[in-house]
């Protein structure tokens, strides 16, 4: 779990809706649907997640990795397609 300093970093962040007692990050809807459209012009996961202002250096790659499969598999968006 993240440290507090980091969780109230996180929830200043627009793009996150909130998040609950177990650590969990709910992101903003308008910020999945940004994220999955910039992933299909060919941008990486990472690359979003910086550029929304996320420090993915301490929130891990991990994490960011699985929130885009999640919302790719949700999608329908065949990640073996894009080209990073």
């Amino acid at each position: 779990m993240l440290d507090s300093h980091v969780l109230k970093q996180l929830e200043q962040l627009d793009a996150v809706d909130f998040i609950d007692r177990r650590g969990r990050i709910h992101y903003a809807h308008w910020f999945v649907g940004y994220a999955l459209d910039q992933y299909v012009q060919g941008k990486g996961p990472k690359q979003i997640f910086i550029e929304a202002g996320f420090p993915v250096e301490i929130m891990g790659y991990k994490r960011v990795e699985r929130a885009m499969s999640r919302w790719r598999k949700t999608a329908g968006i065949d990640a073996t397609r894009h080209l990073h």
